[in-house]
């Protein structure tokens, strides 16, 4: 079973993606990569 997807996408809304996700399947992890430190940062709060 797939326990982790990572995108690649600035445009897709993670935090959206996150909590819907979270509420049908609470052991999938959904993680943004990011370009520069500042995106990630931001991509993880």
């Amino acid at each position: 079973m797939i326990k982790t997807i990572i995108i690649d996408d600035e445009s897709i809304n993670i935090r959206l993606l996150q909590n819907i996700a979270h509420r049908y399947y609470p052991e999938l992890k959904i993680e943004a990569t990011a370009t520069n430190v500042e995106d990630g940062l931001e991509a993880i709060l």
